[in-house]
């Protein structure tokens, strides 16, 4: 059995039991009060001659009397009252024989009939409550109950609260004989209902007010809306010109009796003419509006809004300005008002007023996703404005402004139902802002944190169009490999190597014939390199050169690859290394001018001196000598390095070049050095020792060019390697200011590596070599004060702090120092024997 209660209106809570009564609303209603009519006084009627059938017919005077005093509390206005007795007293016995099919459908009736009143006084309308009426009255017509006008009329506005509006229509026509004014009340609000499911109600919409507008006797104010709201039908339904016609074929008729009340009417022709581009016209019919129509009324608000897009659509910024203005300032909270602060946004934006733009579309957005939305403020208007003005200040230049209004359109929409054309405008932005901020990056005063920018945009960039691409999954086309590869793209600079490798590998299995396969499959393996997975990257850029199809990435690999096969610990393919390096430096892959030609000359200059550094590690004494080959590997170091510094002076990592030119040099200088020990000719041995010497000239030179250029960095801009550079440099200059036999040069250099490093132990090398320098003077005193010193030093720092392998402390230096010290102590001993 329905419950008699209806849900608490002025709360959120689901709708009582039947044991419950439910909190009064602050105000109780009656027919007069929803319809307007007086139409209470013909209900209360009807029930008394009912209950007076039903005491005539039955007579049973308890059930009787108690329904009888039910109407009579609900005529009183007390629902609470009347709910408790129908629901306490008379619903247990509602499916006992003792209760007559007569006093089952009164109580049916006035269970609906008292929810619905009190429903009416609510604040808070619930659905709950319009269902139990809509319910109750048709368990009475289940038990034959004839519904009066009034019930008829409570049952439709239940089903047009209910949104069942096809139920509502169907009860309205069996209204055409009774009660006119109150079935116009309840078409009026069937039609305003009909009008706001758009394109969904279109045909019931134009049903509803032709049978309306057909009606002899319609009084004139229906009329008069009904047209009007016909016109927003038509306009709705793309008849502008249609509505036009019958506009003016309707309004002579109209005024020609007044024209008072035609405001409404002059504002829907406005509205049809502004359809179809007449602005002129559509003015004309605004101002006749604005000058009929109540100030504070919506309807004022509709004009100046007509008045105000016209003032935008011919540049007149001001006037729309004031008018969107005045109508936020005097009808907020209405639909209008947020028309209006629409228009607004737009007219800022058109002045070049972005930040006043960007706070009015975020309210217009906060109020739409708070619920508070119309045909005219929807999401969809909303949104194409702001994709609309991202558009422009994109196509403008402004990035950063586009991204703005941008986002609040995917804020508009949310996350799961931003749409497909939206998430590739935001991958667009962001990829545009991505490639500024990397150029930025890369000028003569970049921008503090640029790089963690470029990344973020990358990234940003890259979620947005992976999401596009998979909005697009089931469409092979180009549109969706292409925001794939842009996805990709964006992943591998935006330094997400894991998600990059996933979309280079769903491109390379998605689209096999795209010519984007090569480069998909080079990236791949640049990825795979960057890992340290060598056997994988090798495998793919072998595959690019053995490939006819791979065009440039076939040449592109070959540097990459010969640095694979150098990583990966496997000596057995380090020869081919240096052959896939001497084929590009060679010539075979283009000339001089190439990018392949520069980086294979760099990769071979620094393969060489790599495995020269390697070949003096290997030596026993930490001397260099036995007549190894690193002498000639240095020789071709310097030579493949020299040419690379002369040729691609500009090349971004050009200090990492010099250095390991200058230290080839310094090394070779060693070499030389080692081999001079040996006995050979005159001749060679000037010879050696000239090269030997402007080898060590060379280096301080290079050496020289390094420190200043690094020095000069901004210290936030040097990598870890720069600085690694930079240090060694400082005590390299030294070592070949010592090993020329510049010896006060030597101390000077050692000294300025010392102050820049002093709590460093690079500082260790400097403090020894100075005693060494002071030796080679013959400063004796000053020697092993310097000596003491670096002891002191030494004592100071932990020993695990002389595990780190780029420490310029090498053997040879602590050999240097237990010489230095050896001799000090002979010195000493001298000394001290002579006295």
């Amino acid at each position: 059995m329905a419950s008699a209660a209806p849900a608490k209106p002025d709360a959120a809570k689901p709708a009582a039991a039947a044991t419950k009564t439910p909190v009064a609303p602050t105000k109780p209603a009656t027919f007069a009060d929803v319809w307007q009519v007086p139409v209470m006084l013909i209900a209360a009627a009807m029930l008394i001659a009912a209950i007076s059938t039903v005491v005539a017919r039955r007579p049973k005077p308890d059930f009787d009397r108690m329904l009888e005093e039910v109407q009579a509390t609900v005529d009183e206005q007390q629902y609470e009252a009347a709910l408790a007795t129908l629901n306490t007293k008379i619903l247990p016995f509602l499916d006992k024989p003792v209760i007559s099919t007569d006093n089952r459908r009164l109580f049916h009736t006035l269970v609906a009939r008292t929810i619905y009143l009190w429903q009416q006084g609510a604040e808070v309308k619930h659905k709950e409550n319009y269902a139990s009426v809509v319910d109750e009255y048709t368990l009475a017509e289940r038990e034959n109950a004839p519904l009066s006008a009034a019930d008829s009329a409570c049952l439709v506005d239940s089903y047009i609260a209910l949104d069942e509006l096809n139920a509502a229509m169907e009860r309205v026509g069996k209204l055409r004989d009774v009660q006119p004014k109150l079935r116009f009340m309840l078409e009026r609000k069937l039609i305003e209902k009909a009008m706001e499911g758009g394109k969904a109600t279109q045909v019931m919409t134009a049903e509803l007010l032709a049978g309306l507008l057909a009606e002899p006797e319609l009084p004139r104010e229906v009329r008069i809306w009904a047209t009007a709201r016909q016109t927003t039908a038509m306009l709705g339904a793309g008849f502008a010109d249609d509505a036009i016609a019958r506009l003016l074929k309707t309004l002579p008729r109209l005024a020609a009796s007044e024209t008072n009340d035609l405001g409404e009417l002059y504002l829907a022709l406005g509205e049809a003419y502004l359809k179809v581009n007449a602005v002129g016209e559509a003015t004309k019919q605004f101002e006749r509006a604005a000058v009929l129509l109540d100030a504070g009324s919506q309807e004022m608000g509709r004009a100046q809004l007509m008045l105000g897009r016209v003032a935008e659509l011919t540049k007149n910024l001001d006037d729309a300005k004031e008018r969107y203005e005045w109508i936020i300032a005097s009808l907020t909270e209405t639909p209008v008002a947020r028309a209006a602060i629409l228009g607004l946004a737009q007219v800022d934006a058109a002045r070049g007023e972005i930040e006043q733009a960007i706070m009015l579309f975020s309210e217009i957005v906060n109020q739409v996703k708070a619920g508070k939305s119309d045909p005219e403020t929807s999401t969809e208007v909303i949104s194409a404005s702001l994709t609309g003005l991202s558009n422009e200040a994109f196509n403008a230049g402004d990035s950063a402004t586009a991204l703005r209004y941008a986002s609040l359109a995917e804020i508009l929409f949310g996350p799961d139902t931003t749409p497909t054309g939206l998430m590739k405008l935001l991958g667009t932005i962001n990829l545009k802002l991505a490639q500024d901020a990397a150029l930025a990056a890369r000028s003569a005063e970049p921008v503090p944190g640029g790089d963690a920018i470029v990344k973020r945009n990358f990234l940003d960039a890259a979620r947005y169009f992976s999401t596009h691409a998979s909005r697009l999954v089931l469409d092979a086309g180009h549109e969706h490999a292409d925001s794939l590869w842009a996805a990709a793209d964006c992943f591998d600079r935006g330094g997400d190597r894991e998600s990059a490798m996933t979309a280079f590998q769903e491109f390379r299995t998605g689209f096999p014939a795209d010519p984007r396969q090569s480069e998909a499959v080079f990236r791949l393996a640049r990825s795979h390199q960057a890992r340290g997975e060598f056997p994988d990257a090798a495998a793919l850029y072998s595959s690019l050169i053995e490939s006819p199809a791979s065009g440039r990435f076939a040449d592109d690999s070959y540097v990459p690859l010969a640095q694979t096969y150098l990583l990966d610990n496997n000596p057995d393919n380090d020869d081919r290394a240096m052959d896939l390096l001497n084929t590009i430096v060679g010539g075979s892959l283009g000339g001089p001018n190439t990018d392949n030609f520069r980086d294979g000359l760099v990769a071979l200059g620094e393969l060489l001196y790599e495995r020269g550094r390697n070949a003096v590690a290997k030596s026993p004494t930490g001397e260099i000598g036995g007549g190894i080959d690193a002498g000639e590997l240095f020789a071709q170091a310097i030579s493949r390095l020299g040419e690379v510094e002369l040729r691609f002076s500009a090349h971004p990592k050009i200090e990492g070049v010099r250095f390991k030119l200058a230290d080839a040099c310094r090394l070779s200088a060693r070499v030389i050095d080692a081999k001079l020990n040996e006995a050979m000719p005159d001749a060679q041995k000037r010879e050696l020792e000239k090269t030997r010497s402007d080898r060590l000239t060379r280096a301080q030179s290079v050496f020289e060019v390094v420190r200043r250029a690094l020095d000069g960095k901004d210290a936030k801009g040097r990598s870890a390697l720069d600085e690694l550079h930079l240090r060694n440099a400082y005590f390299y200059l030294a070592d070949c200011a010592f090993d020329l036999g510049d010896y006060e040069g030597a101390i000077r250099k050692y000294d300025a590596a010392r102050e820049k490093y002093a709590t460093e132990p690079a500082s260790l090398v400097a403090m020894v070599q100075i005693v060494n320098a002071y030796l080679k003077l013959g400063d004796v005193k000053r020697a092993a004060a310097a000596n003491e010193y670096a002891r002191r030093f030494y004592a100071s720092l932990p020993e695990s702090v002389w595990n780190d392998p780029n420490l310029p402390m090498t053997r040879r230096d602590w050999q240097r120092w237990l010489d230095a010290t050896d001799e000090l102590t002979k010195l000493r001993q001298a000394a001290a024997g002579s006295q």
